[in-house]
């Protein structure tokens, strides 16, 4: 079953690349769209995980408690 769906406005340029991108990796243009928002996500994920990571750098203390939550964590079961 096919979620609802929307009309969204885009430049042609946009329009062009991502009609581009579907057609060379042989998937519809909502999958690729899709795709594309979720590698944003990704990425947007990991500029603040880095972030985060600069911040403990200088900091020993923190950076102690942030090993001890994922020692915690390893052990919650989620993959």
């Amino acid at each position: 079953m096919h979620s609802p769906s929307t009309t969204i406005r885009i430049d042609r340029a946009v329009h062009e690349r991502l009609t581009r991108l579907a057609r060379e990796t042989g998937r519809p243009l909502n999958d690729t769209v899709a795709e594309a928002a979720t590698a944003l996500e990704r990425s947007l994920f990991a500029a603040r995980l880095a972030a985060e990571y600069t911040d403990m750098g200088g900091n020993p203390q923190a950076w102690q408690e942030y090993l001890a939550a994922g020692d915690l964590a390893a052990g919650d079961g989620v993959a």
